[in-house]
Order: structure tokens, then sequence, then C-alpha cells
């Protein structure tokens, strides 16, 4: 809370974004952030820092959808509350709910 943010809005958001996404539980610590970690192409070292990812890299439509459906569930199905838990507009989740064919039956 104390941090101050060193970079833009757009850029603060795709933190928070990444820290959801790495956040098992829905907790989101201190170690799924990147404060106060250097930057990439700050030190030029940048590949070493961060997770490691699989070989095959990251399905993150696959992340996207279980999350989507996750807050669904958790929400008990209401579409508002899903979509504050995702951070969402309710439009933006409805959008997802479609690109995905996310029924209330499959969800």
């Amino acid at each position: 809370m104390a941090y101050t943010w060193p970079g833009n809005v757009r850029e603060l958001r795709n933190a928070i974004e990444r820290a959801v996404i790495l956040a098992d539980g829905g907790v989101i610590r201190g170690e799924h952030l990147s404060v106060g970690q250097p930057r990439p192409g700050s030190n030029g070292d940048s590949a070493n820092t961060g997770p490691s990812f699989p070989a095959g890299g990251v399905n993150l439509e696959a992340i996207e959808r279980s999350l989507v459906v996750k807050a669904l569930t958790q929400a008990r199905h209401n579409k508002t509350r899903a979509a504050k838990l995702l951070g969402l507009t309710r439009a933006q989740l409805y959008s997802r709910i479609e690109k995905y064919g996310l029924a209330e039956s499959e969800s």
C-alpha cells in the first residue's frame, strides 16, 4: 500500500492481472507482485527474473476461462459479483462468457 508505483496505470493494471493469474487460492501476496523487483530490460538480465514457464508455453485463454468459471462458481452465478471478483465490468464478463461458451450449466 505504501509503495510508490514507478510506472503508468497500464503497467499497474498488467501487474495486477499477472498477480491474479499467479495467485492460486484468490489471495494476492507480495511474491505475486513484481514490486521491488527490477523491471525487464532495466539491467539487461531479464531472462532470470520471474517464474519459469513450461517448455510449450502457457495457454492464457485456458487460464482466463478457468478464472471466469471459478468466479462464477464462487459468486453462485451472480454476474455482477463474479465481474467484481475478476475486476471486470459486467459487459466484459458477458463478453468472456460468450467467448468461452460458458452457459450456467457448464460453469
